[in-house]
């Protein structure tokens, strides 16, 4: 976490080279076919095959000029186009507001399989005014060399093995159909209904480029990379927030991966009173706090954050006094998690009034055990 750290508060802006391995090949026109590339269909339940899991979505600011990469999910519609998941608070969603603000199409290009500080960088909540590049520079000690596109005026990796270029329109009569989708909580997000999408222009890459994507969705007693990943990042960056908005005594930062960045855990020294609701106040008034931090716990120094199995002993000795009061008096908390019944049972999820659960079909299951050693593992 202290190399994140680091990475997140350095700058190393990319260089710009003519040509690169990922312009091997450029394919324009009629030719382009996204079912040419294994995109799969990750869980039976989501509404197509998603080949934005893991990829690089790069953006530029029109007035700044500042390139963002981040990861958002998105689909193969039709062979030249991807219907996308674009919400407004999301840095590429800043960017469209100021395209569509002009009634102007916004130039994206999607980056596939290139070194692990991308989708590390690009999948943190970096600040709006800080081009991703430059992080993943700081985070490898050496400038980004970036190509220009051959369809629209961004840039990209030189060593990327498959990038794909188009352009997104605000205009609703030009959206198509995404969504459900497998997400990071373990359930199925968003109904299927019609989205902005990607109309293709270009697509470039590597002789036998390799696709790269990543099994969204969260199984008990299992994590994924995106979970692993929002451990580090999301620690890393509420410790950065919380230095720079002056809040002092900070001694060390948490997110348990099962959570993927939902509870943040802190643990500082108290000097005063308040102290603990100026670090959550700081982090939730962050733009980091879109989609996660939403339970923050803040404890003592003495209190081990990494172990499960610490105990709270904040009752007073004097209302322990079990002679005068029975008991012991406590300070309880209830977090409800089940399906609030206010919810109406939905059609799209089966009758039920919460979304299915990503997990594996039975028959899947069953077809895995049955190839188990074909895989080549032992049982």
């Amino acid at each position: 976490m202290k190399a994140a750290r680091k990475a997140y508060a350095s700058r190393a802006p990319p260089v710009t080279v003519k040509t690169g391995p990922v312009q091997e090949n450029i394919i324009k026109g009629d030719d382009i076919n996204l079912l040419d590339f294994p995109e799969p269909r990750w869980h039976r339940l989501d509404g197509g095959r998603y080949i934005n899991t893991m990829q690089g979505s790069v953006t530029r600011d029109p007035v700044s000029g500042r390139m963002n990469v981040g990861i958002y999910r998105g689909m193969v519609g039709q062979k030249d186009t991807i219907p996308v998941l674009l919400w407004r608070p999301q840095n590429w969603g800043q960017d469209m507001a100021k395209y569509a603000g002009e009634k102007r199409e916004m130039p994206v290009a999607f980056i596939y399989g290139w070194e692990p500080c991308m989708p590390f960088a690009a999948s943190s909540p970096i600040p709006p005014d800080v081009s991703e590049y430059d992080v993943m520079g700081a985070i490898r000690g050496a400038p980004e060399k970036l190509v220009d596109c051959e369809t629209v005026p961004l840039q990209v990796p030189a060593s990327a093995e498959i990038v794909i270029e188009g352009w997104i329109s605000n205009d609703p009569e030009t959206f198509e159909m995404e969504g459900p989708f497998g997400e990071y909580t373990g359930y199925f997000g968003g109904d299927q209904a019609k989205k902005h999408k990607v109309r293709v222009t270009c697509i470039i890459h590597r002789n036998n480029p390799i696709m790269r994507g990543t099994l969204e969705g969260a199984m008990l007693k299992m994590l994924s990379e995106n979970s692993v990943m929002s451990s580090v990042q999301r620690a890393a960056l509420a410790w950065n927030i919380l230095e720079r908005a002056g809040v002092p005594g900070v001694t060390d930062v948490h997110c348990p991966a099962a959570k993927n960045g939902t509870t943040l855990m802190i643990q500082l020294r108290q000097t005063y009173r308040g102290q603990a609701k100026q670090a959550a106040a700081a982090v939730w008034g962050s733009s980091a706090a879109h989609l996660r931090y939403k339970h923050i716990w803040v404890v003592d120094e003495d209190i081990d954050i990494h172990d499960y199995g610490a105990l709270d002993p904040s009752t007073r000795l004097k209302y322990r006094n079990t002679a005068l009061y029975g008991t012991g008096k406590w300070c309880r908390v209830l977090i409800d998690c089940t399906v609030n019944l206010d919810f109406e049972p939905e059609e799209n999820y089966g009758g039920d009034r919460y979304p299915p659960s990503v997990k594996p079909m039975p028959q899947d299951w069953e077809k895995v055990d049955r190839r188990w050693k074909e895989y080549g593992f032992k049982k």
